[in-house]
C-alpha cells in the first residue's frame, strides 16, 4: 500500500502510520526526503533555512518519535556529504544533513537502530541533481567528489542498512583531487595531490622583475586561467578580458570559488564580491596589480615627501647666519662632513663663499645628522 502525505506534517504522518495494519506491522523505516533551495550563506534567508529543515529534520523527527515504541529492524536516513564535509551554496542543505547524522547518533545512543548514510553524488540524474550544469559537476570533481554509479549505490545501501555505526560516508572519492581542507589532513598525507600553487610571496618577487606591461599581462594571465577552470573552459584564452565575468557564465558559487582560487595563487584576501566589484578580467586585473605593487606608488609618494621636506630644511639653514653657527661650533664638523676642512683650515672668517657653498652642496641628512650627533 502506498500512503502520501506530508513527512514534516506531524497529524498527518501520525494518520498514515495508525493505518498500517497489525497483522503487517511497522519494520522499517527509510527517510529518503530531499529539497534543495540553495544560496551563497550571505544570501541565505531565514525562508531558505525553514524550508530545508522542514523538509529534512522536521520529517525526520517525526518519524523518530512515532516509531519509537515499535519493534523496529531498520532506521535509515539518507544523509549527504554536504552534511560532512560542507557544499558550496548550499549551508542550509550541510546543516539539515548535519541535523540528520546527530539524529542517528542519538537514536543510536539510546538503544534503538540507526544508520545514516551520508550519501555523495550519483551519476544517474535525478530531481536533486537534474539542475546541475557541467560547471556544478566540475566543481565536485576538483573536490574530490566522484559520481557513484547505481550499482555501487545500491551495493553501500545493502551493506549498511543494518550496520551497528550510527554514521558511514557513502561516496567515492578521487584521491588523486584530494583538495586541501583540514577535514581531508590525513588522506592528504598518504595521497599528496600534484596540484603547486604559485603562492602570494613568489608572485610579488616575480612581479617585481617585470615591466608593468609584463606585469598586467602576467596577472591578466592568472585571471583569466583560473576563471577558465571554474567555467570548465579548456583553455584561458576563451575567456574576454574585457567582457564581464557574469556575461561569460560565472554565477554566485563560481565566482566564490573564483575568489578562493585567487586568493591561494595571490595570497590577497578578496571579498566574496570580488567579480562584482570588479566585473572584468582587465578591472579585476588592474586591483590585484594595486594590491601586489603598492611599493611603486608609494615609493613615488615617499620620494616627493622627502623632496619636499628637504626643501624646507635647506630654506631653513639658508636664513641662518654663518657666524652664528660658528658661535654654535657648527661650522666645522658641518665642513668636515662634506671634505672640505684641510681646505678650509686657516681660512678666515671673511671667507664666506667657500663655506656657503659647502653648505648649499650637502646632503640634509648629513648636516642635521652631523649638527646633531656633535652636539648631542
Amino acid at each position: 500500500t502506498i500512503t502520501a502525505c506530508d513527512a514534516a506534517n506531524k497529524p498527518a504522518l501520525t494518520k498514515a502510520i495508525n493505518t498500517i495494519p497489525h497483522d503487517h506491522p511497522l519494520t522499517a523505516v527509510i527517510h529518503t526526503t530531499g529539497a534543495l533551495d540553495d544560496a551563497t550563506l550571505t544570501a541565505l534567508t531565514p525562508k531558505q533555512l525553514r524550508t530545508i529543515l522542514a523538509s529534512k529534520a522536521d520529517s525526520a523527527v517525526n518519524l523518530h518519535e512515532l516509531t519509537s515504541d515499535r519493534e523496529l529492524g531498520a532506521f535509515v536516513l539518507f544523509s549527504s556529504v554536504a552534511g560532512l564535509l560542507g557544499s558550496p551554496g548550499q549551508a542550509n542543505y550541510s546543516a539539515a544533513n548535519a541535523f540528520l547524522d546527530a539524529l542517528a547518533g542519538h537514536r543510536h545512543a539510546h538503544g534503538l537502530p540507526a544508520t545514516s548514510l551520508a550519501w555523495g553524488l550519483w551519476a544517474q540524474t535525478s530531481g536533486m541533481t537534474g539542475h546541475l550544469s557541467d560547471q556544478d559537476l566540475a566543481r565536485m570533481s576538483r573536490s574530490a567528489i566522484k559520481p557513484l554509479s547505481s550499482q555501487q549505490g545500491l551495493q553501500i545501501f545493502d551493506a549498511h542498512n543494518h550496520s551497528h555505526r550510527p554514521l558511514h560516508l557513502a561516496s567515492a572519492l578521487n584521491l588523486d583531487h584530494i583538495p586541501t581542507h583540514p577535514l581531508w589532513s590525513r588522506l592528504k598525507a598518504v595521497r599528496p595531490t600534484a596540484t603547486t600553487h604559485q603562492h602570494g610571496p613568489a608572485l610579488t618577487e616575480q612581479l617585481a622583475t617585470l615591466t608593468p606591461t609584463e606585469r598586467h599581462e602576467h596577472i591578466l594571465t592568472l585571471v583569466r586561467r583560473h576563471t577558465a577552470v571554474v567555467l570548465t573552459q579548456d583553455t584561458p584564452h576563451t575567456i574576454e578580458p574585457n567582457r564581464g565575468f557574469l556575461d561569460q557564465g560565472l554565477d554566485s558559487l563560481t565566482a566564490v570559488e573564483l575568489r578562493n582560487r585567487l586568493f591561494t595563487a595571490t595570497g590577497i584576501r578578496l571579498p566574496a564580491t570580488t567579480v562584482f566589484d570588479h566585473p572584468t578580467p582587465t578591472a579585476l586585473t588592474q586591483y590585484l596589480n594595486d594590491q601586489l605593487t603598492p611599493t611603486t606608488t608609494q615609493t613615488t609618494t615617499d620620494t616627493a615627501e622627502v623632496e619636499a621636506g628637504e626643501a624646507e630644511i635647506r630654506q631653513a639653514l639658508a636664513r641662518i647666519p654663518l657666524a652664528q653657527l660658528r658661535e654654535a661650533g657648527l661650522m666645522k664638523p658641518l665642513l668636515q662632513v662634506i671634505g672640505l676642512a684641510a681646505a678650509t683650515v686657516g681660512a678666515t672668517e671673511t671667507d664666506t663663499g667657500t663655506e656657503e657653498d659647502a653648505i648649499d652642496q650637502m646632503a640634509v641628512d648629513d648636516l642635521i645628522q652631523s649638527a646633531l650627533g656633535d652636539n648631542s
